[in-house]
């Protein structure tokens, strides 16, 4: 096995953990990744509208309730990752758009998603950045970014930071800084860890809740086996996405620590939430009540999935905002490539296959020796 293929595999382990999955030997009764991937209705066209409040219910593929991300199952070997733009308006004719995002899609979704930037007075972004530094300028190599170069190449993606234009005119950081994001963890006791084990916790209860098996190492080691390996690894991660949502929220303290901090939440002076998403959105719904200071009138949030539903929240309980439409948008893609549907050996090396010399024949029937 080469050494790039063993980085891959690694990447896709760290990923996955990350997301809160385990183990479990009750996902072995699909153990082919095509047979995980698709059903018997086709995949969804592109991207589609509704409006008015509309929460897609019961039409995905794990089952799990979502108005941000979700994975329709196509034929065989194929399926759809989708994104949501979800429409918020109030009085003096203000729109704010909640765009969700996920960082390694379609060079065609992130150049659809471009395209419609250019419509917004103000675009508001998520990047943990200090206030003077250019976000199209190249980035320091460091872990997070290898992990996401490693996804992108697992999946045959491109990577958000490198697809959109952060040099556009209309687009306004709206994040923390590293030196507030840090202090502010400091603060509260959070770090990566304790992340990862409230996200396990989270999708513990999500799969509790809908009986479902987590993905196993086996389906992760036969899918990357295949020819279309990153077809086959879209599918199966294509399903967890879904549950981005749930894990996310399981961060967020629904309780005050204790009955003063009750007090002062009741009175809206204080709040608990995790550093990584209440803190942050907070961080964005300043920036956007800025702008809308300023005047703009047509403005749009582009933050991570995860983020929206706490986002959504905040916009009609602090700036009187309602839902007044949803759309969707092709993220992920995943069509059968021609003559990918056959086997290979273990990890991409394909079977070997007995060579018989040409300048000898033997008999008809006969035995070669």
């Amino acid at each position: 096995m080469s050494p790039s293929r063993l980085f891959l595999i690694a990447i896709c382990c760290v990923a996955l953990f990350a997301s809160g999955l385990r183990s479990s030997a009750a996902a072995a009764d699909s153990p082919d990744p095509e047979a995980a991937c698709g059903g018997d209705r086709p995949s969804e066209a592109p991207s589609e509208r509704s409006d008015g409040d509309a929460t897609p219910k019961g039409n995905t593929s794990s089952g799990h309730e979502s108005s941000y991300i979700r994975y329709l199952e196509g034929a065989p070997g194929e399926g759809t990752l989708q994104t949501s733009i979800v429409t918020m308006r109030g009085s003096r004719e203000v729109q704010v758009d909640l765009i969700a995002a996920i960082h390694v899609g379609d060079a065609a979704y992130y150049a659809e998603l471009d395209q419609r930037f250019k419509a917004y007075d103000r675009l508001l972004y998520e990047m943990i950045k200090p206030a003077d530094v250019d976000p199209t300028e190249p980035r320091s190599p460091n872990m997070l970014s290898a992990l996401q170069i490693g996804l992108r190449r697992l999946l045959e993606l491109e990577f958000q930071l490198d697809a959109i234009d952060y040099g556009a005119e209309n687009f306004v950081h709206a994040d923390l800084d590293p030196t507030t994001f840090f202090r502010l963890q400091n603060e509260r006791g959070e770090s990566i860890l304790t992340l990862m084990l409230k996200a396990m916790r989270a999708e513990m209860r999500s799969r509790q809740k809908d009986n479902s098996a987590p993905l196993s190492t086996f389906q992760i080691l036969m899918a990357l086996s295949r020819d279309d390996s990153a077809g086959a690894m879209k599918c199966l991660l294509g399903k967890q996405m879904e549950r981005m949502e749930s894990i996310l929220a399981g961060f967020e303290d629904p309780s005050p620590r204790d009955e003063a901090d009750q007090e002062s939440k009741k009175s809206g002076e204080s709040e608990q939430g995790s550093v990584l998403v209440v803190e942050r959105n907070k961080a964005a719904l300043r920036v956007l009540g800025r702008e809308l200071d300023r005047g703009h009138r047509k403005l749009a949030i582009f933050y991570g999935a995860g983020h929206m539903s706490d986002l959504e929240e905040r916009l009609v309980n602090e700036f009187g905002l309602k839902r007044t439409g949803l759309e969707w948008v092709t993220a992920w893609a995943i069509r059968k490539k021609d003559g990918a549907a056959k086997r290979r050996g273990l990890f991409g090396r394909p079977p070997q296959t007995e060579k018989r010399n040409k300048s000898s024949s033997a008999p008809s029937g006969a035995e070669p020796k």
